[in-house]
């Protein structure tokens, strides 16, 4: 139910089987047949999950292609769950994402929401707070006899009081809440709001959007990228650490305004890609031990270095081919 609660369920695929099955398990045999649905086009949606909806006498109502503002609150919960998910897989495996999806549908549903009027989803739809694990002892402590008139009828005046004014309550500030989020919108899109049009030179420091192949990786985050030279349409070429370019729309880009970003980068701080290879031995591999040059950003094994190194050097680092050149200048002097 949108005004209530998440109904979360993880499945092996996408199939309209699997989404069929899981739909009757979860919802219509549990909560009961709903007047509508509002789901996207996707093929899951199709096939044995409308003729599920049909015997049902379900409304089924799909939104546009490629507008998913149409069904924007179970998109924000797609968002708030996947958020929660990669905290947990920072000391897990992401593979076993499933068997922590429960706890993070309970946090949710016990929460107390604003939107809601300061109540969980759990209380307006159970009319009583959530017993919490590890506080069962102390709920189970409490004497309750149902057998004295006089209780039995404050517990029934209570429920009886929580669905005649808080449950009306929680949803007129719910709808309020609506309400303002869908003006935004409609003013957004109406050009009344004026975006702050973007500018980018030369030198500018930018966070880069990346593409993640797996949602719940937490550490496919934004990048800090230096503009290195402005292209037509928008197109910016950007230059990381390790001396490699790439060309992405400014659309993909945000201004970077941190000031503790320095030209010269301390060489412990400085870490290569993945598949990023020595100059000496050509092996992309244990890049905690290869420094990169503050002067041509080719990397270097601290084992190939002649003489090798212990560790990797701490502040500015030239390989041994700018400081045999000369062709550099620190900003204290001359390398020998």
């Amino acid at each position: 139910s949108q005004d209530t609660t998440f109904i979360i369920v993880p499945t092996a695929d996408k199939e309209a089987q699997t989404v069929a099955e899981a739909f009757t398990r979860e919802v219509l045999t549990t909560f009961g047949a709903c007047a509508e649905i509002v789901t996207d086009r996707g093929g899951e949606f199709g096939g044995v999950f409308q003729e599920l909806l049909d015997r049902s006498h379900i409304d089924h109502r799909s939104t546009s292609s490629h507008h998913p503002q149409a069904n924007g609150l179970s998109e924000r919960i797609v968002g708030v769950v996947k958020g929660a998910l990669r905290k947990w897989c920072l000391g897990h495996a992401a593979e076993q994402w499933d068997v922590y999806l429960p706890w993070v549908a309970m946090g949710y549903r016990f929460s107390a929401q604003a939107s809601l009027g300061g109540f969980s989803p759990y209380m307006l739809l159970f009319g009583r707070e959530p017993v919490l694990p590890g506080t069962v002892r102390a709920a189970l402590e409490e004497p309750l006899d149902l057998d004295r008139p006089d209780r039995l009828r404050a517990l029934v005046a209570e429920r009886a009081a929580l669905f005649r004014k808080w449950v009306p309550m929680a949803m007129g500030n719910m709808q309020i809440a609506q309400h303002r989020d869908t003006l935004r919108y409609a003013k957004t899109r109406s050009g009344a709001w004026k975006p702050q049009i973007l500018r980018y030179a030369v030198g500018d420091y930018v966070y880069l959007q990346r593409e993640m192949l797996n949602t719940l990786d937490s550490r496919a985050g934004p990048r800090i990228l230096r503009v290195k030279q402005v292209r037509a349409g928008g197109v910016l070429e950007l230059e990381g650490a390790d001396a490699r370019t790439v060309r992405v729309h400014m659309e993909l880009c945000a201004p970077c305004h941190r000031t503790d970003i320095d030209d010269r980068q301390d060489a412990r701080l400085a870490r290569p890609t993945v598949d990023f290879a020595c100059t000496e031995c050509r092996r992309a591999d244990d890049e905690a031990s290869m420094p990169l040059c503050d002067g041509c950003g080719a990397g270097w094994h601290t084992r190939c270095l002649v003489p090798p190194l212990a560790a990797v050097p701490e502040g500015e680092w030239f390989c041994p081919r700018c400081q045999a050149a000369q062709a550099l200048i620190s900003p204290v002097g001359t390398i020998e």
